[in-house]
């Protein structure tokens, strides 16, 4: 697999050619995060190629001869050139994504496999792949032991004296777990440099892969990929991007791969500090003897999706925005991804048979004075009656978190959210003392959110290893900041 910074070193700037019988066209194929594109010049436009919504699909050949697939691609601007040759057309195009070795693709473009790696992965799944051990007068017949892993028996010539001994481990398949008849798998890939006289480095990265129940089309695997991914990033409240995907096909000596590049994709370093410290310690079910704990939880989480879609989107958005601050638009964002929820309706204050009752009372009423309003309305308004109002979904989430967080604590962060959201959602102007409720609101309440969905499905506050959710310690700080803002606005008596 190519990392993303691999895949720009060497293909940063390619010539290319188009790989299309109808369009004959040569130039270059610019790889520059989003200042990527193709420049190229045919004797034909590809304007009238795109869909719709203004994608085409481009076919190019690299000077490997391997195929380029320019995925989703927008054709940014389109100039006619005349020469006594004839016309050309000089065309930029900005593709959405590269895909690099495109041959690996079944027909189709369909997919059956894609893999993945991420930025700081390995504190998800701290396993002792490489232990020392520092050899003080080792016994003789260890040193001949040693001695005799030696391929080359007669090295006089050569130094032998021990005195440390590194072990590397070769782990099996991490974990493993269905979902919809899709299968996900975690590996633990390595490398190797430098091992020779002088020098040791080996490096480990853990290798999320999926593989289809049936060959998927490019935009369904991907996004079956962004959201296992987007687990990692709910665990510790903030974006944890690829650093490669590839799709794969076939298996063993004939598995092949294709290398996807991502323009629009940050790969760069997590913010390891805000909003709380990211470490191994924050990170539950990180060790080896956890990893099946571990994957029932995931599969738990993965099986949700489609319930709890818009409250997994709310999260990621919030998340994102700590990195320019927190707005009251969050709060707002965060209670419409809790009342999308079902599974938080809770038993409704009247039954079907009470609101039918009142609903026949208000229809007979209007009729008797007169009022004209149509039967099916009021019957509308009378049965939202039915619904639970954002502060009892609350309440119920709070609930499924006890007794992580207290009631008064839950209390607390509730009466805060009902404020601020009552003012973002009318646009009304906040009194000077309602704004610095606002941060550690924000914080906590995406902190009770994304903890609400994980341990929902199986994740323990702390693990067997003393592993803990970070998500909890600073929900609790910011709750903890929220009830000294009440002390301090209280009048002294």
């Amino acid at each position: 697999m190519k990392r993303f910074d691999e895949i720009e070193e060497k293909h940063g700037s390619s010539p290319v050619v188009t790989d299309d019988p109808t369009h004959a066209g040569s130039g270059t194929l610019i790889l520059d995060g989003e200042k990527s594109q193709a420049v190229l010049l045919s004797d034909d436009t590809l304007m009238g190629s795109s869909d719709d919504d203004g994608w085409f699909a481009l076919r190019l050949k690299g000077p490997n001869g391997r195929p380029i697939l320019l995925h989703n691609a927008l054709l940014t601007s389109s100039t006619q050139h005349s020469s006594r040759h004839g016309q050309m057309y000089e065309e930029h195009i900005y593709p959405n994504a590269v895909i690099l070795g495109s041959d690996a693709l079944l027909p189709g473009n369909k997919i059956p496999s894609i893999a993945f790696t991420m930025r700081d992965l390995g504190f998800f799944f701290h396993y002792q792949h490489v232990e020392s051990h520092y050899l003080f007068e080792p016994a003789k017949e260890v040193v001949a032991a040693l001695k005799g892993l030696r391929g080359k028996k007669d090295r006089s010539y050569d130094l032998f004296k021990p005195r440390e001994l590194f072990v590397v481990h070769q782990f099996p398949r991490v974990l493993s777990f269905k979902v919809a008849g899709h299968r996900y798998e975690i590996f633990v890939g390595s490398q190797k440099a430098g091992l020779g006289w002088k020098k040791i480095d080996f490096q480990t990265d853990p290798i999320a892969t999926i593989h289809f129940a049936k060959p998927l089309g490019i935009e369904d695997a991907m996004d079956l990929a962004w959201q296992w991914r987007r687990y990692f990033g709910t665990l510790v409240l903030r974006p944890i991007p690829w650093t490669s995907l590839t799709a794969r096909s076939g298996s063993g000596r004939a598995m092949r791969e294709a290398e996807f590049y991502l323009p629009n994709h940050d790969s760069g370093a997590v913010d390891r500090e805000a909003p709380f410290s990211f470490w191994l310690g924050n990170i539950p079910l990180n060790r080896w003897a956890e990893r099946n704990a571990l994957a029932a939880v995931m599969q738990t989480w993965v099986e949700r999706e489609g319930a709890r879609y818009r409250l997994r989107g709310a999260i990621q958005t919030v998340a994102k925005n700590f990195r320019r601050g927190t707005s009251l638009d969050d709060i707002v964002t965060l209670c419409a991804g809790i009342e999308s929820l079902g599974e938080l309706k809770g038993q409704p204050a009247l039954s079907s048979d009470q609101t039918k009752v009142i609903a026949d009372g208000a229809i007979a009423a209007a009729k008797v004075n007169g009022i004209e309003v149509e039967d099916a309305r009021l019957r509308g308004v009378i049965g939202s009656l039915q619904n639970q109002s954002l502060g009892q979904r609350l309440k119920l989430m709070f609930t499924a978190l006890e007794p992580a967080l207290s009631k008064s604590q839950a209390k607390t962060l509730i009466a805060s959210v009902m404020e601020l959201r009552q003012v973002a959602a009318h646009g009304l102007s906040p009194v000077a003392d309602v704004m610095p409720k606002a941060g550690p609101t924000v914080e906590a309440f995406a902190c009770a959110c994304a903890l609400y969905d994980l341990v929902t499905c199986g994740m323990p506050i702390r693990s067997a290893s003393d592993q803990r959710v970070g998500l909890l310690t600073h929900a609790a700080w910011a709750i903890a900041e929220l009830e000294n803002i009440k002390r301090r606005a209280k009048p002294q008596v």
